[in-house]
C-alpha cells in the first residue's frame, strides 16, 4: 500500500528533481506530538476543564524532502488555572502512514538499497505542560511554558527502521519510544464577548539522538512550531505549522470542552 504524495510533495519534487539520496529516518511522530492544548483564560470564572481534541496532520520528511507522511490523533486532557500559572496533563493516541521513497546510499556502499512503500505507524502515550501567566485584562501572556511528551511507537514504519542496514542510511532512530520536551510562549485574548484568539510559538527537541551509521557524528533532532487558534471558551480550532530537522508539516485540529 502506498500513501499518495501531497501537493506540497509534488511541488518539492519539481523543485528538487534529484532522486533519493542519503536517508534520515526518524520516528513517525517526529514534529507532530505537541499539538495545541486549550486551557481556560485567567479571566474566566472556571479554573479547571476537561477537553477532547482531534488533529489531522500531513507533511514531508527526509532529505530534499522526498518522503511524505499523514495521519490523525485523538487526545483527552485536563487543564488547571491557578492565576499566576497554568498546567495540563493529557493522554494521546496517534495513527498514520509514512510513505518511503525507493532510495540508496551514495558513497562507500552505492549498492545498498532500501525498498520504498507506504508503512503504517502509531503511538500511544502521555504529555504534560506548565505555563507562567501574566494577566492583561481580557487578554493574557503565557510568557513561558514548558512541555514534555512520551509516546510509545508501534507499526510497520518502526519495524522498517529497526531492520534497515546501517550502510543504507545516514542517520536513523531505531527507538520505539519517543520522548520530547520544549519551551513555548503564547499570547491570547478575547476578540469579542464570546470569541477568543491567539498565537503560540515553541521549540521542541527529542531526547533520542540520531546516530550517524558510520559512527562519525550524532544529531539531536528538533523543530519550531507556530500555532494560530480561534474559538469560544468551549470550542477551540487551530492551525499549526512545524518545521525542523528533515521535516516540514502542518496539522489542523479542534478541542471540545467536555467537563469542568
Amino acid at each position: 500500500m502506498r500513501y499518495p504524495l501531497t501537493p506540497l510533495a509534488v511541488i518539492c519534487c519539481l523543485i528538487f528533481s534529484s532522486c533519493v539520496q542519503h536517508g534520515y529516518f526518524q520516528s513517525g511522530l517526529h514534529g507532530s506530538n505537541h499539538n495545541y492544548k486549550a486551557m481556560p483564560l485567567t479571566a474566566d470564572s472556571m479554573k479547571s476543564a476537561t477537553y477532547v481534541s482531534v488533529h489531522v496532520m500531513q507533511g514531508l520528511a527526509n532529505v530534499r524532502p522526498h518522503d511524505a507522511f499523514g495521519g490523525g490523533s485523538l487526545s483527552i486532557h485536563r487543564a488547571h488555572n491557578f492565576g499566576s500559572f497554568q498546567g495540563f496533563y493529557a493522554a494521546n493516541a496517534t495513527i498514520g502512514g509514512y510513505n518511503v521513497s525507493d532510495g540508496y546510499r551514495q558513497g562507500e556502499n552505492p549498492n545498498q538499497y532500501y525498498k520504498g512503500g507506504g508503512r503504517f505507524f502509531g503511538g500511544v502515550g502521555a504529555s504534560a505542560g506548565i505555563n507562567g501567566v501574566l494577566p492583561l485584562g481580557d487578554a493574557e501572556w503565557r510568557y513561558l511554558g514548558a512541555e514534555m511528551s512520551w509516546q510509545q511507537e508501534y507499526g510497520e514504519y518502526y519495524k522498517f527502521r529497526k531492520s534497515l542496514p546501517d550502510a543504507a542510511v545516514s542517520y536513523i532512530d531505531r527507538h520505539n519510544h519517543y520522548i520530547t520536551w520544549g519551551f513555548n510562549t503564547e499570547m491570547l485574548g478575547r476578540i469579542s464577548k464570546t470569541l477568543v484568539g491567539g498565537y503560540k510559538a515553541g521549540y521542541y527537541t527529542s531526547i533520542n539522538k540520531l546516530y550517524r551509521t558510520d559512527g562519525a557524528n550524532t544529531l539531536r533532532p528538533g523543530w519550531f512550531s507556530q500555532t494560530l487558534h480561534l474559538g469560544t471558551p468551549r470550542h477551540t480550532f487551530h492551525v499549526q505549522m512545524n518545521a525542523g530537522t528533515k521535516m516540514l508539516g502542518f496539522n489542523i485540529g479542534a478541542s471540545f470542552m467536555v467537563g469542568r
